[in-house]
């Protein structure tokens, strides 16, 4: 019986918070910048987080390079260039959150959030988008068309293929940072 109470004063509806005692209940949390609070560990996070996220979708490209090649430092001179595109793009989101007080990447108004994800939402019904798609979704023709002799135009290739890819993705980056 005693259990019974205790859930069913659980499902009550709870008065809400004001702004004033969330800020003075977590202070730092809502008053301190991002949670990356040095440009290394945030590059770093950065680029395990795009390695794990963006890595599957560059695999097909990653064994035709190999197939064609038959070398490993070719093939990870792509990959290479592939995620140096990636992590040159921390830097412009850490020195933007930087300028904008920690509010880019932590806590921001709906206003804001609401507002990169229509933004977002828009170019996925760009021609630059389904430019982009297009190309990434062709590993075969990047590699007929785009062939770079070398570890060196390998590792120009994946950066060519990285700039795509963020053309590719960037919406979706961004709406992931606003939330």
């Amino acid at each position: 019986l005693r259990r019974g109470r205790r859930l069913e004063g659980s499902l009550e509806p709870r008065p809400r918070l004001s702004r004033e005692h969330v800020e003075r209940g977590h202070p730092v949390r809502l008053q301190s910048p991002s949670m990356a609070t040095t440009g290394p560990s945030f590059v770093a996070s950065w680029a395990l987080a795009m390695g794990a996220m963006m890595l599957p979708s560059e695999l097909p490209l990653l064994r035709l390079d190999y197939a064609t090649a038959r070398s490993r430092t070719r093939t990870t001179a792509l990959l290479l260039g592939y995620l140096s595109v990636w992590i040159a793009l921390a830097a412009p989101v850490w020195l933007g959150d930087r300028i904008a007080g920690g509010r880019l990447l932590g806590m921001h108004g709906r206003e804001l959030t609401a507002g990169i994800l229509a933004t977002a939402a828009l170019y996925q019904l760009t021609p630059l988008k389904r430019r982009c798609l297009a190309i990434c979704r062709a590993p075969l023709a990047r590699i007929l068309h785009g062939w770079r002799d070398g570890h060196g135009g390998a590792f120009r290739m994946g950066v060519v293929n990285g700039l795509w890819c963020v053309g590719c993705c960037v919406g979706l980056a961004a709406s992931l940072l606003a939330l």
